[in-house]
Formats: C-alpha cells, structure tokens, sequence
C-alpha cells in the first residue's frame, strides 16, 4: 500500500471523490508512540500527518531504535510548532485515543495488515494501484 498509496491521494484524495482514512496498528514495539507522533503532527497540520506516516513507513528500521526526541528531529523541514509537538506526545489523550481507535478494530474482528473499507466492502492484503482505481472509478460511476 505504502507504494501506491500516493497516487490514491493524488487522483482520488485530492479532488475529493475518496476518503483515506489510517487507523493505527498497536502491535508491538513502539507503534503507539511512532504512531502518536504522527497524529499530534496531523493536529497542527492535517498534510503533515501522512507526511509524518510516510516519513516512518521509510524509515521504520531506524524509528524502532530511535528514541522520541530522534523521531521529532526528523521532522524539522515540516516547520510545525516543535513546543505543541513536544506536549502533544507527552499529554496522553492522543496516545489515549489511538488505544481506543485500536480497541475498535480489533472489535471488528480486523486482524490482517493492511485491510481497506470500501463502502461495505472489505478487502484483506494488498492489491495494486490498478485494482483501487478500478474499483473507485466503478463506484464513483453510480
């Protein structure tokens, strides 16, 4: 997805025909943390969220070691508020609402990375830009 996932913003995201929604994944390690980071950079800046996702998508070897104060200085060129990101990631109430976002799908029974839903219909795994536009354009059709 990490591949294709750019051009789903550009031509379906962008213009408005699609909503990308990212629920986080809590499964190990420092995924809470990594994933917080991302969400409190989203609250400043909704575009520096999915800057931030893809950022660790690339760099995820490294951002498993890297302490928090390593990630945050990875994020200098996108100009947010280091002061608001620095409470942001310390407060808890983001950490506290990932958790609950997690809780949820995992509720809904989705256990397989990456899982898409579109409309009703779910798809378990990964399947090419192709498949994604074909199926938008399909239902963007109706």
């Amino acid at each position: 997805m990490i591949r294709d996932e750019p051009s789903i913003r550009t031509n379906y995201v962008a213009n408005g025909s699609v909503r990308l929604l990212f629920h986080p994944v809590l499964d190990h390690g420092r995924s809470l943390e990594l994933h917080t980071i991302a969400e409190c950079a989203g609250e400043q800046d909704p575009l520096a969220f999915w800057k931030v996702h893809d950022l660790l998508f690339e760099r995820q070897n490294e951002a498993w070691a890297a302490t928090n104060d390593v990630v945050l200085s990875w994020l200098d060129d996108l100009k947010l508020d280091q002061a608001k990101l620095q409470s942001c990631t310390s407060d808890g109430a983001v950490s506290e609402k990932l958790v609950g976002i997690d809780r949820e799908r995992v509720n809904a029974g989705i256990r397989l990375r990456p899982t898409f839903q579109i409309n009703e219909r779910t798809i378990e795994g990964a399947i090419p830009y192709e498949q994604f536009a074909k199926l938008f354009e399909g239902l963007l059709a109706k």
